[in-house]
C-alpha cells in the first residue's frame, strides 16, 4: 500500500502559526513597555492600568475555546485565515 504524497501546506501553516504568536508575544511586550508613558500620558493609576492589561489578555482568554469550537467545526486554515484578516 502506497502512502500518499504529503504537501508542504503543513510546514506553512506551522510558519504561519509561528508568526502569529511572535505577533501576539510582541503586543503584550509592547503594551507593557508603553504602559510606563501611556498611564503618565493619561494620569491612570498602576492599578488602573492593571485592569487594563488584564482586559487585553480576558480577550485572549474568552476567545480560545470558541476559536477551539470554531476550527473543529470549519477547519484550521478557515479559523486562521479569518483571525488574521
Amino acid at each position: 500500500m502506497k502512502l500518499p504524497s504529503s504537501t508542504n501546506v503543513r510546514w506553512l501553516l506551522v510558519v504561519w502559526l509561528f508568526v502569529l504568536s511572535a505577533v501576539a508575544y510582541l503586543d503584550r511586550v509592547n503594551l507593557s513597555i508603553a504602559g510606563a508613558k501611556i498611564s503618565e500620558e493619561f494620569a491612570i493609576s498602576n492599578v488602573r492600568l492593571g485592569l487594563i492589561f488584564s482586559a487585553f489578555l480576558l480577550g485572549y482568554a474568552l476567545f480560545q475555546t470558541p476559536a477551539g469550537w470554531l476550527a473543529d467545526r470549519l477547519g484550521p486554515r478557515r479559523v486562521l485565515t479569518g483571525g488574521v484578516i
